[in-house]
């Protein structure tokens, strides 16, 4: 994966964007500033029993390892301010993961960090943290995700969510073709389980990763196409 910069250079129309750091350790904190001296983003070290709720931030970092993690990110979701403001975990277990799903985390980094992957996911969510929100179809979504194919069923964790479809990374990737029928079960914010069904629509074997294009079934994509219309304050 290339080390290109997350935000253009151009300074004169760089947006600007605050990242904060939830009861972070310095050595969480010192990686990420490692990763992330860009154009733009300022990354703001907060402890958690700091009133951050009331503050304004584009994004936040919550370490998914420590014990409050549930209470810092009810907290960010029942915020007027930060609400919709994207989210990112750090995780060294997949159970981690798993308990921070109904609160639409947008991007995980695996611990210990690698600049790239930092990178990668941070560059996926820019469009949302540089106040775009109407034009991206996609949102970075990073929900543990069960995925049937050819009666076999495989865990993986979504990258990102439309109404009309979902990206899935796997840690060995499924034997499947484009295509091919496909059922996936997943939360949807703030705790629903949705099962859907669709077909393969491409496979990334390099990075992955694979797609399912979901079939139009009216009622089961409901609460999907709520939660991003919400998140995207669409009325």
């Amino acid at each position: 994966m290339s080390g290109a910069a997350v935000v253009p250079s151009d300074r004169r129309h760089q947006p600007s964007s605050r990242l904060a750091l939830i009861d972070a350790s310095d050595e969480l904190a010192k990686a990420l500033r490692d990763c992330l001296s860009q154009p733009g983003l300022q990354l703001v070290a907060i402890a958690g029993s700091e009133p951050f709720a009331s503050k304004k931030f584009e994004g936040f970092v919550v370490d998914l390892r420590n014990s409050n993690a549930d209470q810092i990110l009810e907290t960010i979701r029942s915020s007027a301010r930060n609400r919709r403001a994207v989210l990112f975990g750090v995780y060294a277990d997949p159970s981690q993961v798993r308990r921070s799903s109904k609160y639409g985390i947008n991007g995980l980094f695996l611990w210990p960090i690698r600049r790239a992957d930092v990178l990668r996911v941070v560059r996926a969510a820019q469009t949302l943290l540089w106040h775009e929100l109407r034009r991206y179809a996609r949102i970075p979504l990073a929900t543990e995700v069960e995925l049937i194919v050819n009666q076999q069923t495989f865990h993986g964790v979504s990258r990102e969510i439309s109404g009309g479809g979902m990206s899935i990374n796997f840690s060995k990737l499924p034997k499947a073709i484009k295509a091919e029928k496909a059922e996936v079960k997943f939360v949807v914010p703030p705790g629903r389980v949705v099962t859907l069904h669709g077909d393969v629509c491409w496979v990334y074997e390099d990075d992955n990763l694979l797609g399912v294009k979901f079939l139009p079934e009216p009622e089961p994509l409901v609460p999907v196409r709520a939660w991003i219309d919400d998140y995207l304050g669409i009325s």
